[in-house]
C-alpha cells in the first residue's frame, strides 16, 4: 500500500520509529501541513520550530542524515507530481490534496461538511476520509 505524507512532523517521526522505510518515500504522495521552505530547510527556522532537532536531539547528525534522505524522496516526488504545496498564508485543503489524488490515479476524497473551513483539513480527517473512500493508500500524520 502506498502512502500519503501529510505531515512533515509526522513523517519524520515515522522515520526515526522505523515506521516508514525509504521505498514508502519513493511512492508516496506528499502535502504537508507546513511549506516547501520549511520541509527543505527547517534550519532557518528558530530552534522550537526545527522538528529535526525535536526527534533527533541526541544524534543531530542522524537527524540530518534522515532529513537529507527525505528531502532527495520529496525532491523526486516533486518531478514525478507527486507532490503539493500550500503557500505562505494558506491553509491545506482538500480541494489541493484532490488534485494531488487525481493526478496520481485516486479518486477525490468526499468533504461532506459545511462552513468556512470546509475545505480546509486535519490530520485525522484525512485519514478517516481516505478510510471512507477506501482509497489504497495510509495517510501518514504521526
Amino acid at each position: 500500500m502506498r502512502h500519503l505524507f501529510v505531515s512533515f512532523t509526522g513523517t519524520l517521526g515515522a522515520l526515526k520509529a522505523g515506521k516508514v522505510t525509504e521505498s514508502d518515500l519513493e511512492t508516496g504522495l506528499f502535502y504537508f501541513g507546513c511549506c516547501r521552505e520549511h520541509a527543505i530547510d527547517p534550519w532557518k527556522e528558530k530552534e522550537p520550530c526545527n522538528e529535526v532537532l525535536w526527534f533527533f536531539r541526541d544524534d543531530v547528525e542522524k537527524g540530518r542524515e534522515v532529513h537529507a534522505r527525505l528531502v532527495t524522496a520529496i525532491e523526486k516526488a516533486e518531478a514525478e507530481g507527486r507532490c503539493m504545496w500550500r503557500q505562505q498564508g494558506e491553509h491545506q485543503s482538500y480541494e489541493a490534496l484532490n488534485r494531488l489524488l487525481a493526478v496520481n490515479g485516486f479518486d477525490p476524497i468526499s468533504v461532506d461538511f459545511d462552513g468556512f473551513f470546509s475545505n480546509s483539513y486535519c490530520y485525522p480527517g484525512v485519514v478517516d476520509r481516505v478510510k471512507k473512500a477506501g482509497l489504497e493508500l495510509e495517510a501518514v500524520w504521526r
